[in-house]
């Protein structure tokens, strides 16, 4: 079976939109942030940016999720130079985010 790269996203989105339609066991509180690490390997170009930062923005958006309104992005990149990356991962990891998505 194939594995298209779009599946997951469809796939995390629909769970996303279930999490997101549940109603909640507890009374809600305040919204929280979530901060979200972004670790590049390569030079962030304008088309990089554009099939890997800006698409993750549209998919979250698409979910309901808005930049400095429900989500931080954290973004660091190795520009080419994957010797950096233990310590741009550990960058990340140090800045206190929810999860690290890698492109």
């Amino acid at each position: 079976m194939t594995v298209s790269r779009r599946q997951p996203l469809v796939l995390g989105g629909a769970c996303g939109a279930l999490l997101v339609r549940a109603p909640p066991a507890f009374p809600q509180q305040r919204a929280e942030r979530r901060r979200i690490g972004f670790l590049g390997t390569v030079i962030p170009t304008p088309d990089v940016r554009r099939f890997t930062v800006d698409h993750l923005w549209r998919a979250l958006r698409d979910l309901g999720w808005q930049e400095g309104r429900n989500f931080v992005l954290v973004e660091r990149w190795a520009e080419g130079n994957l010797d950096r990356l233990p310590s741009l991962a550990a960058e990340v990891v140090a800045a206190n985010v929810d999860v690290i998505v890698v492109g």
